[in-house]
Protein backbone atom coordinates (compact mmCIF):
# COMPACT_ATOMS: atom_id res chain seq x y z
CA UNK A 1 0.00 0.00 0.00
CA UNK A 2 1.64 3.39 -1.00
CA UNK A 3 2.04 5.70 2.32
CA UNK A 4 1.21 8.81 0.68
CA UNK A 5 1.83 12.57 1.28
CA UNK A 6 -1.60 13.79 2.69
CA UNK A 7 -3.41 14.89 -0.27
CA UNK A 8 -4.38 18.63 1.37
CA UNK A 9 -0.78 19.51 1.25
CA UNK A 10 -0.02 23.01 -0.11
CA UNK A 11 2.43 21.49 -2.26
CA UNK A 12 0.00 18.95 -3.95
CA UNK A 13 -2.30 21.35 -4.72
CA UNK A 14 0.35 23.83 -6.28
CA UNK A 15 1.40 21.46 -8.14
CA UNK A 16 -2.08 20.21 -9.63
CA UNK A 17 -2.56 23.83 -10.83
CA UNK A 18 0.44 24.12 -12.66
CA UNK A 19 -0.33 20.57 -14.52
CA UNK A 20 -3.58 22.00 -14.73
CA UNK A 21 -2.51 24.87 -17.27
CA UNK A 22 -0.25 22.76 -18.82
CA UNK A 23 -3.24 20.36 -19.76
CA UNK A 24 -5.32 23.75 -20.62
CA UNK A 25 -2.10 24.98 -22.79
CA UNK A 26 -1.82 21.79 -24.96
CA UNK A 27 -5.48 21.37 -25.46
CA UNK A 28 -5.63 25.05 -27.00
CA UNK A 29 -2.38 24.36 -28.86
CA UNK A 30 -3.73 20.87 -30.42
CA UNK A 31 -7.39 21.78 -29.96
CA UNK A 32 -8.33 21.83 -33.35
CA UNK A 33 -6.68 18.44 -34.55
CA UNK A 34 -8.60 17.10 -30.92
CA UNK A 35 -11.88 18.36 -31.96
CA UNK A 36 -11.79 17.23 -36.10
CA UNK A 37 -10.22 13.64 -34.51
CA UNK A 38 -12.19 12.81 -31.98
CA UNK A 39 -14.11 15.33 -29.72
CA UNK A 40 -13.73 12.97 -26.63
CA UNK A 41 -9.99 13.68 -26.21
CA UNK A 42 -10.93 17.25 -25.80
CA UNK A 43 -13.69 16.93 -23.54
CA UNK A 44 -11.45 14.16 -21.45
CA UNK A 45 -8.65 16.80 -21.19
CA UNK A 46 -11.13 20.02 -20.51
CA UNK A 47 -12.45 17.61 -17.18
CA UNK A 48 -9.05 16.73 -16.26
CA UNK A 49 -7.85 20.26 -16.00
CA UNK A 50 -11.13 21.43 -13.78
CA UNK A 51 -10.61 18.70 -11.63
CA UNK A 52 -6.46 19.23 -11.62
CA UNK A 53 -7.41 23.41 -10.89
CA UNK A 54 -10.06 22.73 -8.01
CA UNK A 55 -7.94 19.93 -6.82
CA UNK A 56 -9.27 16.38 -5.25
CA UNK A 57 -11.21 15.63 -2.26
CA UNK A 58 -9.35 15.21 0.97
CA UNK A 59 -9.45 13.28 4.03
CA UNK A 60 -7.56 12.76 7.64
CA UNK A 61 -8.11 10.48 9.95
CA UNK A 62 -6.69 11.00 13.58
CA UNK A 63 -6.29 8.73 16.18
CA UNK A 64 -7.87 9.86 19.69
CA UNK A 65 -5.92 9.60 23.34
CA UNK A 66 -8.32 10.76 25.32
CA UNK A 67 -12.19 9.37 24.07
CA UNK A 68 -13.81 11.13 26.76
CA UNK A 69 -12.72 14.48 25.84
CA UNK A 70 -12.84 13.99 21.75
CA UNK A 71 -15.24 16.77 19.85
CA UNK A 72 -17.50 13.38 19.77
CA UNK A 73 -18.03 11.90 22.68
CA UNK A 74 -16.45 8.45 22.99
CA UNK A 75 -14.93 8.76 19.39
CA UNK A 76 -11.59 7.09 18.81
CA UNK A 77 -10.59 8.13 15.51
CA UNK A 78 -11.95 11.94 14.34
CA UNK A 79 -12.15 12.28 10.74
CA UNK A 80 -11.60 15.65 8.71
CA UNK A 81 -13.26 15.72 5.24
CA UNK A 82 -12.78 18.35 2.83
CA UNK A 83 -13.79 18.85 -1.11
CA UNK A 84 -14.56 22.13 -3.11
CA UNK A 85 -18.27 21.01 -3.29
CA UNK A 86 -21.02 22.20 -1.40
CA UNK A 87 -21.17 20.27 2.12
CA UNK A 88 -24.38 18.34 1.03
CA UNK A 89 -22.81 17.04 -1.90
CA UNK A 90 -19.93 15.47 0.20
CA UNK A 91 -20.26 11.80 1.29
CA UNK A 92 -17.99 10.19 4.33
CA UNK A 93 -18.35 6.65 5.06
CA UNK A 94 -16.16 3.80 7.06
CA UNK A 95 -15.99 0.38 7.18
CA UNK A 96 -13.91 -2.16 9.09
CA UNK A 97 -12.22 -4.92 7.41
CA UNK A 98 -11.47 -8.42 9.13
CA UNK A 99 -11.06 -12.06 9.40
CA UNK A 100 -13.57 -13.57 12.00
CA UNK A 101 -13.97 -17.18 12.66
CA UNK A 102 -11.68 -17.85 9.38
CA UNK A 103 -13.55 -15.45 7.12
CA UNK A 104 -13.24 -12.00 5.59
CA UNK A 105 -15.86 -9.33 7.10
CA UNK A 106 -16.99 -6.23 6.30
CA UNK A 107 -18.28 -3.72 8.85
CA UNK A 108 -20.20 -0.93 7.98
CA UNK A 109 -19.12 1.63 10.70
CA UNK A 110 -21.60 4.72 11.95
CA UNK A 111 -20.17 7.88 12.12
CA UNK A 112 -21.11 10.84 14.21
CA UNK A 113 -20.95 14.55 12.70
CA UNK A 114 -19.19 16.73 15.05
CA UNK A 115 -20.39 20.76 15.43
CA UNK A 116 -17.67 21.55 12.77
CA UNK A 117 -18.56 21.14 9.23
CA UNK A 118 -16.96 17.71 7.68
CA UNK A 119 -15.80 16.07 10.97
CA UNK A 120 -17.05 13.39 11.95
CA UNK A 121 -16.13 11.05 15.12
CA UNK A 122 -15.97 7.07 15.08
CA UNK A 123 -16.36 5.47 18.07
CA UNK A 124 -14.81 1.34 17.84
CA UNK A 125 -17.46 -0.61 16.64
CA UNK A 126 -15.30 -3.72 15.96
CA UNK A 127 -14.44 -6.34 17.95
CA UNK A 128 -11.20 -6.89 20.15
CA UNK A 129 -8.45 -9.54 20.15
CA UNK A 130 -7.66 -10.02 16.49
CA UNK A 131 -6.38 -7.00 13.66
CA UNK A 132 -8.33 -4.50 11.38
CA UNK A 133 -8.01 -2.38 8.75
CA UNK A 134 -10.35 0.45 8.87
CA UNK A 135 -11.07 2.52 5.68
CA UNK A 136 -12.71 5.59 5.76
CA UNK A 137 -13.87 7.04 2.35
CA UNK A 138 -14.95 10.90 1.01
CA UNK A 139 -16.37 11.03 -2.07
CA UNK A 140 -18.72 13.39 -3.66
CA UNK A 141 -22.24 13.09 -5.80
CA UNK A 142 -21.15 15.79 -7.95
CA UNK A 143 -18.22 14.02 -9.60
CA UNK A 144 -17.08 11.34 -11.51
CA UNK A 145 -15.03 8.38 -9.84
CA UNK A 146 -12.23 10.10 -9.89
CA UNK A 147 -13.24 12.32 -6.41
CA UNK A 148 -12.74 10.29 -3.91
CA UNK A 149 -9.93 10.08 -1.56
CA UNK A 150 -9.60 7.32 1.31
CA UNK A 151 -7.77 6.92 4.55
CA UNK A 152 -6.72 3.25 5.48
CA UNK A 153 -5.88 2.44 9.17
CA UNK A 154 -4.00 -0.56 10.73
CA UNK A 155 -5.50 -1.44 14.09
CA UNK A 156 -3.54 -4.40 16.01
CA UNK A 157 -5.31 -6.69 17.96
CA UNK A 158 -4.53 -4.66 20.95
CA UNK A 159 -6.13 -2.02 19.78
CA UNK A 160 -2.75 -0.22 18.96
CA UNK A 161 -2.96 2.02 15.82
CA UNK A 162 -0.04 0.72 13.72
CA UNK A 163 -0.43 3.05 10.81
CA UNK A 164 -2.90 5.62 9.13
CA UNK A 165 -1.82 5.49 4.81
CA UNK A 166 -3.36 7.70 2.51
CA UNK A 167 -3.38 5.54 -0.78
CA UNK A 168 -2.19 7.55 -4.09
CA UNK A 169 -2.09 7.20 -7.62
CA UNK A 170 -2.19 9.10 -10.80
CA UNK A 171 -4.62 10.24 -13.10
CA UNK A 172 -4.18 9.89 -17.13
CA UNK A 173 -1.52 12.61 -17.65
CA UNK A 174 0.65 11.34 -14.52
CA UNK A 175 -0.51 13.92 -11.97
CA UNK A 176 -0.91 12.84 -8.36
CA UNK A 177 -4.04 12.05 -7.28
CA UNK A 178 -5.48 9.95 -4.06
CA UNK A 179 -7.68 6.44 -4.85
CA UNK A 180 -9.35 4.15 -2.87
CA UNK A 181 -6.92 1.25 -1.62
CA UNK A 182 -7.49 -2.30 -3.56
CA UNK A 183 -9.11 -5.32 -2.01
CA UNK A 184 -5.34 -6.87 -2.36
CA UNK A 185 -4.02 -4.27 -0.41
CA UNK A 186 -6.31 -4.96 2.27
CA UNK A 187 -5.69 -8.83 2.01
CA UNK A 188 -2.58 -8.22 2.32
CA UNK A 189 -2.33 -5.73 5.60
CA UNK A 190 -4.32 -8.50 7.27
CA UNK A 191 -2.21 -11.07 6.51
CA UNK A 192 0.44 -9.40 7.59
CA UNK A 193 -0.74 -8.28 10.79
CA UNK A 194 -1.40 -12.17 11.45
CA UNK A 195 1.63 -13.55 10.53
CA UNK A 196 3.53 -10.86 12.61
CA UNK A 197 1.15 -11.51 15.82
CA UNK A 198 0.05 -8.00 15.83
Amino acid sequence: MHQALYPNSPDVKLDCRRQAVNVVAASSIEGRQAIHLDPEILLAAIASSAALLFGPPNIKVEAVSHPAAAPVKGAVFMITARHHVSPDQVVVTGRAEGVVDGKRATLRLTLTAAASPGVYGVARQWGAGRPWVLVFTVSTTAHDSNAVAEAVVRVAADGHVLGIDYPMGKLAGGYPWPRKVTPSEIDAALGAMATKGQ
